[in-house]
């Protein structure tokens, strides 16, 4: 949700941070690309005296003598841009000694055995010193390789959800938070209009309860009052009005209650098993939610945020802005771990050490709102289209910006910080 962020001077402080970290990281990198190189040098060279010229996996793998998917992921090594990229592509150290004993068995010069087992050698030498194992040496390399970084954790965040999904007894598709944002009619204030959805809500067994929580801040003193999308009053801020015709599965029953900013959502699906779905669509509009300051206006950058409560295969963050509120706006995305502590605010020192380096950044879409797509939500730009209508907003010329996280691990906070803003 929008919140002010720290001012710049306190963000920062978190930048001056100690260095013993930075100097072990570049250790590694250092290493790992000694590493790296010993061992294009010494593959190279054996590979160059005992096999034929052009030689793809299947021929690799019948001349040495051994499996088809070690000399893919050998020969995959081999064509690297870079050593460190290499060292993550080439088998463990001990498929990799049995590749080079049966090349020596095919001729290979004493020599060039030796300097090939030595690289080898070196390879778990490094394992045992840095990584423990191979699979945690791997999740350090990452950190320079962002294509293999995004392979190994999608991977793991699959694992995680496949996990959690059993042990939660529920998961959905979608995760969605949208807020849609336009000028005021008097000019002084901006009206918000928040949507929340969940689609394809499954619970694996029956009478699961799956809770979210969100969270709501401007400046104090603002008194809220929540209308539908067709204008009606409202009794509580966070009730909302149920989109149901928007959902693809069967609508899920929905218990509300608020305390102070925190509002909880407690679903309960009529029905369960891994072939079940249910689906769960809130609208609630905000008239004069925050001020409308005018940009540079020396105020921290408002932000929204998304927390990740229930494991999900997409969690997406869209903010669909007006024309007039968009000049000058430079969008940041920030992850942070969130485990049982307050929302984090972007910018805030002392929540640096929770913060996720991200994979992607802002997403920019434009046109009609009825023409936007969203996966796990077939219905999304009707929706969106239904929705301008009942508000009766002219959105013409309106850009989204959204963050999207796959597989997100529940606890991750994402945060779109809208620098520049005029409110």
């Amino acid at each position: 949700m929008l919140q002010d962020s720290p001012s710049s001077a306190a963000a920062q402080l978190a930048s001056q941070t100690s260095s013993p970290a930075k100097q072990g990281q570049e250790a590694l990198f250092e290493r790992s690309q000694q590493v790296g190189r010993l061992l294009l040098q010494g593959m190279t060279a054996l590979h160059a005296e005992v096999l034929p010229p052009g030689s793809g996996p299947k021929r690799a793998a019948d001349h040495i003598g051994q499996t088809v998917p070690m000399a893919s992921r050998i020969l995959k090594a081999l064509s690297a841009s870079s050593p460190v990229g290499a060292l993550h592509l080439f088998p463990g150290p001990a498929p990799l000694k049995r590749w080079v004993k049966a090349a020596g068995r095919k001729g290979a010069e004493a020599g060039t055995l030796k300097t090939a087992l030595d690289a080898v050698d070196e390879f778990e030498a490094l394992i045992a010193t840095e990584g423990g194992d191979r699979a945690a040496l791997d999740a350090q390399l990452v950190a320079w390789l962002p294509e293999a970084r995004r392979t190994l954790e999608l991977r793991r965040r699959q694992a995680v959800f496949r996990g959690l999904s059993e042990l939660e007894g529920a998961s959905c598709t979608l995760d969605l938070s949208t807020m849609i944002l336009r000028p005021s009619a008097d000019g002084q204030r901006v009206d918000l209009c928040c949507i929340q959805a969940r689609t394809g809500i499954v619970a694996l067994r029956p009478g699961t309860g799956i809770k979210f929580v969100t969270e709501r801040m401007t400046a104090e003193g603002v008194e809220r009052h929540p209308l539908s999308v067709e204008g009606a009053e409202l009794e509580q801020v966070g009730q909302g009005v149920r989109l149901d015709a928007f959902c693809d599965g069967t609508p899920a029953a929905v218990e509300v209650a608020h305390y102070g900013d925190r509002y909880q959502y407690i679903l309960r699906t009529p029905t369960f098993g891994p072939n079940a779905s249910s689906d769960f669509v809130l609208a609630e509009v905000n008239p004069g939610e925050f001020e409308l300051r005018g940009a540079g206006n020396g105020s921290g950058a408002p932000f929204f945020s998304q927390l990740i409560q229930l494991p999900s295969r997409y969690a997406v963050l869209d903010i669909i802005l007006h024309r007039d509120l968009v000049s000058k706006l430079e969008p940041e995305l920030c992850l942070y771990r969130n485990f049982g502590e307050s929302q984090a605010r972007p910018g805030d020192p002392l929540r640096d050490v929770d913060r996720i380096d991200p994979l992607d950044g802002v997403q920019h879409a434009h046109g009609a709102l009825g023409d936007q797509r969203l996966a796990g939500f077939t219905r999304y730009g009707e929706m969106l289209e239904y929705v301008r209508e009942r508000l009766d907003w002219d959105l013409d010329g309106a850009v989204m910006y959204r963050a999207q996280l796959d597989y997100p691990v529940p606890g991750t906070q994402q945060s779109l910080v809208l620098h520049g803003a005029s409110f």
